[in-house]
């Protein structure tokens, strides 16, 4: 009902064209995934922004987005800038819950959201996703996992970082529920695993460096358990593997967070990216794009459906990293 009433808002603001950026700026809470849902639902482009980030940082990202809208709550230092609206005021009282979110569904190639890079190597880059890309990861992720609308999946991630989209976007399309840790469990092992076995998580994504904090007396409870982004140290994965089903997902944000997957046994080395998701490719070619004899270096290219539409606003990038082979 708070996604219907939130789009009915944004629907106006919209107007004809390209679809606009609409940045959301919220703390967790139902209004933050009302928000989601009612932007994607209006075939807007999704923009994450993280609260605690420097405004300097937030601003170049609206700004370099195109974005036209900012939904927060009423106190973003740079609504002023832009289209802001007040998520916490919208009324949802009267809204039909039968009325559908989405009127007019989007193309496969029009843009759905945008995540920007650590920006750890320079300027951080503007990642544009399709509706597609967002629709095979979520239909190919939630099949892997079994996820179900019973499924129970913690929602540990920033949605800033690309990992979000492993909690978000496969849960909601299977209705599964969302279980949200505060920020001080977030931070805390112990809390963290308290969580996780009073809520009765079944599937979570968690950093290798937080796996090697946590309390491992006894078993988290867990289905399944995700992980990726570093290396996870070999006891983790002896004890993990041996309680539920351990997942290591590689990739970059450009192909849609992952490329490949493995679900790791107790013996597995902590350098085992597993294979690439369904149809997929992973390929390792030389200078003129060939493909190179085993034990020689080479460079890494990603094939299929995840290869996003390429950086916002930096078609010399976009040409420079995306690119067709023959």
């Amino acid at each position: 009902r708070h996604s219907l009433a939130i789009a009915q808002v944004l629907r106006p603001l919209r107007g004809a064209g390209q679809a606009p950026g609409v940045g959301i700026c919220l703390g967790k809470s139902v209004g933050l995934y009302a928000s989601i849902l009612a932007t994607l639902g209006c075939g807007a482009v999704y923009l994450p922004l993280e609260p605690g980030h420097p405004l300097p940082r937030q601003r170049a990202m609206l700004e370099n987005a195109g974005a036209l809208v900012l939904l927060d709550d009423g106190q973003h230092p740079l609504r002023a800038h832009f289209m802001a609206v007040d998520v916490s005021h919208i009324d949802s009282q009267h809204i039909d819950d039968n009325a559908p979110l989405t009127l007019t569904s989007p193309s496969a190639d029009s843009a759905s959201m945008v995540l920007y890079t650590s920006g750890t190597t320079g300027q951080p880059k503007g990642v544009l996703l399709s509706q597609h890309n967002l629709a095979h990861f979520s239909a190919w992720y939630s099949q892997y996992v079994e996820l179900r609308e019973c499924s129970r999946v913690l929602q540990f991630s920033s949605l800033s970082f690309d990992s979000s989209l492993i909690d978000l976007f496969p849960a909601l399309s299977q209705g599964a529920t969302l279980i949200v840790p505060s920020e001080e469990q977030r931070r805390d092992p112990h809390q963290l695993v308290e969580l996780i076995q009073q809520q009765r998580v079944s599937h979570a994504f968690l950093p290798p460096v937080l796996l090697s904090l946590l309390p491992m007396d006894r078993p988290l409870g867990l289905k399944h358990l995700v992980t990726g982004g570093d290396l996870c140290e070999p006891h983790v994965i002896q004890q993990m593997a041996g309680q539920c089903a351990l997942h290591n997902l590689y990739g970059p944000t450009e192909a849609t967070v992952l490329v490949s997957s493995r679900r790791m046994r107790a013996d597995d080395s902590n350098l085992n990216l597993g294979k690439p998701i369904a149809n997929s490719q992973v390929l390792i070619l030389d200078e003129q794009h060939r493909p190179v004899e085993d034990q020689v270096v080479g460079e890494l290219y990603i094939v299929g459906p995840g290869v996003s539409l390429g950086y916002v606003n930096q078609p010399q990038q976009t040409a420079k990293y995306f690119v067709h082979l023959v």
